[in-house]
């Protein structure tokens, strides 16, 4: 591994004026340089990315040392990325750096860091750990960081210790307040992918009213006819047809705005590309095998449907296929599809209750059992003893608004904001993908539901029981 290199951390002639200093002053104030800080950057990026090199640097502030010019705490010297130490998992890429950064040796514990990314590419920051005499101090940061020429600014992280609002040191405290601000945003404009703005609104995005009226839906959210959680704000332009309702694009996309605090990681992004991709291989080959027979509406015999976990595959049918998948998927998934689509892998795996029997569903436990368990087949049993786990959350909707809020009022110094932080994980952007793949008109759920396009309707008029106050025991158990 290469360490960080400092900034002017050569020797100069031309000294501050004290005996046997050498190093060249930083600012009007004589500063000389005599502390090394120590630490580690981790960074990980997905296959095919470039990583920052040299072009991305870092600083930290000091959270017990003021500078009198600015109010904030002390500022360190730049140091650059050099070239790290890599690892692969998967398609994943950890890239690991050392860095040595010289400070005043008055600098005191650091509370904070600046990144400065002015690759062309964003990157993803997992953590920065740095070490003092006796103490290690560490960084949590997992979020993305987009270069500065987009950005317009460096991007403020700070350490894991928390403070409560009137304990925050004073060195730290205009960095806290300033970086609340700067979440809040101005309610106005179009989100950019770079942005990092909490901001409400409501589900006017589920229609595509621009299409036709078949295609229109009511928006939920800020009446009392169709009351709904609010979800963030990404201030795309109205629909011509319908100036309330938020306009869309003519393909479905993965990259709809949410900030970069609540993007996927590389790992969880590659997780969900693989998997998608991997369904719409599916899709693929399930649509040209059905343009191979003479009625593609319905399977006539169990041959057919055996027929669909074969081998055999027709090029012209596939690609008249790809055609249509070219038009309603992002370019890059739509790559990805067609690359993997060669492959001998993407016929559907084999059902583990064919594999070993062809006929084995037509034995009567079986079909009941079947029938009884629905597509995730399990014995029933009752419940001996309760489990201490920490179970995914049912409620992604109604917890968007509760994200958005503690983003914009608590800073993530704050200790309830780290205690709430794993259960907000990633639900923004999984809320995002569902509107634009899930729950909007024609979406899937539309699809597979007996309720079709009423369906997010249906759920407005639930979420009119809705109460905050019986989400817990004992009133969530009774209320069932």
């Amino acid at each position: 591994m290469q360490e960080l290199q400092t900034q002017g951390s050569h020797s100069s002639p031309q000294g501050c004026g004290r005996v046997g200093c050498r190093t060249r002053p930083v600012s009007r104030v004589c500063r000389c340089i005599k502390h090394c800080v120590k630490g580690k950057v981790v960074i990980t990026q997905n296959q095919g990315q470039s990583g920052p090199g040299k072009s991305a640097s870092v600083q930290l502030y000091s959270s017990t040392k003021v500078d009198p010019s600015t109010g904030e705490g002390k500022l360190s010297r730049r140091a650059y990325l050099r070239h790290g130490k890599s690892k692969k998992k998967d398609s994943v890429k950890t890239t690991v750096y050392k860095m040595k950064l010289w400070v005043e040796a008055d600098f005191g514990t650091p509370g904070a860091l600046l990144i400065a990314n002015r690759h062309k590419h964003k990157f993803f920051l997992e953590s920065v750990t740095v070490e003092i005499p006796n103490q290690q101090i560490h960084f949590d940061c997992s979020s993305w960081v987009y270069p500065v020429d987009k950005t317009k600014s460096e991007r403020l992280f700070f350490s894991n210790t928390s403070y409560l609002p009137g304990q925050t040191p004073p060195a730290l405290v205009e960095l806290r307040k300033s970086e609340l601000v700067s979440l809040r945003g101005d309610g106005t404009g179009e989100r950019k992918e770079w942005d990092r703005i909490y901001d409400y609104d409501f589900y006017n995005d589920l229609g595509h009213p621009d299409k036709g009226w078949q295609h229109a839906r009511p928006i939920l959210g800020g009446s009392r006819w169709h009351p709904y959680p609010s979800r963030g704000r990404t201030g795309r332009p109205s629909s011509n047809a319908d100036p309330l309702a938020e306009s869309r694009g003519e393909s479905m996309k993965l990259d709809i705005y949410v900030p970069s605090d609540e993007q996927f990681s590389p790992a969880k992004l590659s997780a969900f590309l693989s998997n998608s991709i991997e369904a719409t291989v599916h899709f693929l080959a399930s649509e040209a095998k059905a343009l191979l027979r003479d009625d593609s509406s319905d399977f006539r015999s169990f041959d057919d449907l055996r027929e669909l976990f074969s081998g055999k595959r027709s090029q012209a049918v596939e690609e008249k296929v790809a055609e249509k998948l070219k038009k309603l998927v992002p370019y890059d998934l739509f790559k990805e599809v067609t690359n993997r689509s060669k492959e001998d892998t993407t016929k559907f795996p084999l059902p583990q209750i064919i594999a070993e029997n062809d006929i084995a569903w037509m034995d009567d436990m079986e079909f009941a059992r079947q029938m009884l368990a629905g597509i995730n087949p399990t014995r029933i049993q009752c419940l001996q003893i309760l489990i201490c786990s920490f179970p995914r959350l049912h409620t992604h909707a109604v917890v968007e608004p509760f994200i958005i809020a503690s983003r914009r009022q608590l800073s993530v110094m704050h200790p309830i904001h780290r205690l709430l932080h794993p259960h907000f994980k990633d639900t923004m952007h999984i809320n995002a993908l569902a509107r634009n793949l899930l729950i909007n008109a024609g979406g899937i759920l539309e699809q597979t539901l007996f309720t079709g396009e009423i369906s997010m309707e249906l759920s407005s008029e639930l979420y009119k029981e809705w109460r905050f106050n019986e989400q817990a025991l004992p009133a969530d158990l009774l209320k069932r």
